[in-house]
């Protein structure tokens, strides 16, 4: 065995070693090192084993010891070339201790390059738990770990930790999923909702599933994800696990309640009357986040965030709106605001239609608005209303009894409840009656003929009258003189 050879040749020169004066320092050996290797349980893995500072060694001695209760030693490959004849042997040390033994020499010594590979050593883990492959450099004396130089001299290699570093076989075992963190409950439609869950260990990947018809838009294989819910009402599980190429993790749900989106209602005069005032609309009560907006009036109170009502003027005729949208008890809000039409009436303008000439005590003097509508109020200066003129009449007959300037008002209420700002006023000019006079002789002579009598020129409808005479000419209605014969 080289193993004993080696002995045989540290023996013969420990007498010397020790004759050598205390200044004089033997060559230190290669800094040897095991890899740490991570990969699955019962998966057969290579450990390097690497060098650094290998110069002019002649012999090999190493020796690993593990715990085969956690880890089974497999096989050995990809000897370095350099070294010929190196022997390799898996020994049981006791339950819970193998030792890998690797020996070597030759009389021709070998110099490496750094981080050159000496073999590799198959090892499969056997449980969850890490595994140590250590170096011992404590068994027999140090000679199980050591390196012999040109000479065949053994190398300085104390201390231990830093010529023998042990490697470390670690499982990959995927650590317990904790919970998912986000919303359990939100609206249908919403998007770009976040749900996440902490790093587990060990884990390279995230699978996540989503109610039917929710959309994973970002995330997918990593610890967040961004979610859009559809737009008809659907409730489910989120769930996720965590994975590597060994194992997966437990999978974790979290339940999602997607509710229904609001639906906002509005109340309130759908037909009403330019410049109506005080005009009150309403929403459901207890939200938040109330936006209301209108087209065609003014908001004059209420409307705000945190009102459910909105007090409106409305000042533009045809067509008007008013709008709200707000945010329910789940937290959800409408995807658009419900739209409340109004039409918007103009007011009326009475007409009134009669003489606006008359003369004092014309009595029967018709006046007349537009038929059919309700609440007529008519008033009158300057004459007396004789009858007519009622809420419910839309003619009033009058008597003027006051020269000068009068007037006739009317209002009433269209068909549309819509009632003119200020009633129209009808003005009538109420002129005095004549008093016609008449020139000629008044002292005559019986049978006196041609006796010219003479009233105001321009008139109409003159009607002459005698006694004790007769009229001989003129005297008809269109003429303003007549010819007497005294009788």
């Amino acid at each position: 065995m080289v193993t004993k050879s080696l002995q045989s040749i540290f023996k013969v020169f420990l007498t010397f070693i020790l004759l050598i004066p205390l200044w004089t320092f033997s060559q230190d050996a290669p800094i040897t090192a095991i890899g740490n290797v991570a990969a699955c349980q019962g998966t057969t893995t290579p450990l390097p084993v690497t060098v650094t500072g290998f110069a002019n060694v002649s012999a090999i001695t190493l020796r690993m010891d593990y715990n085969p209760q956690l880890l089974d030693f497999i096989s050995y490959a990809n000897t370095n070339p350099a070294f010929t004849g190196m022997m390799i042997n898996d020994v049981a040390v006791s339950a819970s201790l193998r030792k890998v033994i690797i020996v070597w020499s030759d009389i021709t010594p070998v110099t490496l390059t750094d981080g050159s590979k000496l073999i590799d050593l198959n090892f499969s883990l056997l449980t969850s738990a890490s595994g140590t492959i250590s170096f011992n450099n404590v068994s027999n004396g140090g000679q199980d770990c050591e390196y012999a130089d040109v000479n065949a001299d053994p190398m300085n290699d104390n201390p231990t930790a830093i010529f023998y570093i042990n490697g470390i076989f670690s499982g990959l075992s995927v650590g317990t999923a904790g919970v998912i963190n986000g919303l359990t409950n939100t609206c249908k439609g919403a998007t770009g909702v976040q749900y996440s869950i902490n790093p587990v260990l060990n884990a390279t990947g995230y699978t996540w599933t989503v109610p039917s018809g929710c959309i994973i838009t970002s995330g997918q294989n990593t610890t967040e994800i961004t979610v859009n819910f559809p737009t008809y009402e659907l409730s489910g599980d989120i769930e996720v696990y965590a994975s590597n190429t060994c194992e997966n993790s437990n999978t974790i749900t979290l339940p999602i309640t997607v509710n229904p989106l609001p639906v906002p209602s509005i109340s309130g005069d759908q037909v009403i009357c330019v410049n109506d005032a005080r005009v009150v609309y309403t929403t459901e009560l207890g939200m938040t986040s109330y936006n209301w907006s209108i087209v065609g009036g003014t908001i004059t109170s209420g409307g705000t965030s945190t009102s459910n009502t909105a007090t409106v003027t409305w000042n533009t005729t045809d067509a008007g709106t008013i709008s709200v949208n707000y945010t329910n008890g789940n937290g959800c809000t409408a995807i658009a605001p419900t739209a409340y039409n109004v039409t918007i009436d103009p007011l009326p303008v009475p007409s009134i239609s009669g003489d606006q000439v008359v003369c004092v005590n014309d009595a029967g003097v018709v006046y007349t608005t537009e038929p059919g509508m309700t609440s007529y109020n008519w008033s009158i200066a300057g004459g007396s209303i004789t009858s007519g003129g009622t809420s419910t009449s839309n003619t009033a007959t009058v008597t003027w009894n006051t020269t000068g300037a009068g007037t006739i008002s009317v209002n009433y209420v269209n068909t549309n409840g819509c009632t003119a700002i200020t009633p129209t006023a009808y003005n009538v000019t109420v002129n005095p009656l004549p008093v016609p006079s008449i020139s000629g002789d008044q002292a005559v002579c019986v049978n006196d003929a041609g006796v010219v009598y003479t009233t105001e020129p321009g008139m109409t409808s003159y009607n002459w009258s005698i006694a004790g005479g007769t009229i001989t000419s003129g005297g008809t209605s269109t003429s303003n003189t007549a010819t007497v014969t005294w009788n």
